[in-house]
């Protein structure tokens, strides 16, 4: 289920999200005084790869006073290259389920985005272009609504890039 980048030219850097499916979590928690969520993947599942074209990625955060209390609704924006069959069939399991979302920022914080709970809903858009150097590929959004803000995982459990894109480890 990872999407890559793929290997044709691709002018740029990598950018990247970890997704799993909010089915995949034996158990999962958010401590509401720190924002730390703490989670376990039920044995043989994983965090996958998403890749996003350099500077696609934009998340955006919005909060409401309900009678409820305060609503914290997000939107992770993307555009994933190349329109495939492999990638179609991908996005189409996607979008049937609900998902949780790891994001780092420029700076190496990793928040995370949907609970088993409350999962990020993902709607997807493919682009046809009119000519050929337009973008081809499919523009993505998940969206999530929590009644908290995304919390943190400083675990580093999970690299954010496919094992043939990590850096060699210093010698």
């Amino acid at each position: 289920m990872n999407i890559l980048k793929h290997t044709d030219q691709n002018i740029g850097g990598v950018n990247a999200l970890n997704i799993a499916y909010a089915e995949y979590f034996s158990w999962f928690s958010v401590d509401l005084l720190t924002l730390q969520v703490t989670y376990e993947l039920l044995t043989g599942h994983q965090w996958y790869y998403m890749y996003g074209s350099p500077d696609t990625i934009s998340i955006e955060e919005n909060e409401e006073d309900t009678q409820a209390g305060v609503k914290y609704s997000y939107q992770i924006k993307l555009s994933v290259p190349k329109d495939s069959q492999y990638i179609t069939k991908t996005l189409f399991s996607i979008a049937e389920k609900g998902t949780i979302i790891k994001a780092m920022n420029k700076n190496g914080v990793v928040r995370v985005y949907g609970t088993p709970d409350f999962p990020c809903r993902l709607l997807t858009k493919t682009k046809w272009p009119g000519s050929v150097d337009e973008f081809n590929g499919y523009d993505l959004v998940f969206s999530c609504e929590l009644p908290h803000p995304a919390g943190y995982d400083d675990s580093r459990t999970t690299p954010f890039l496919p094992p043939d894109e990590q850096p060699a480890p210093p010698e």
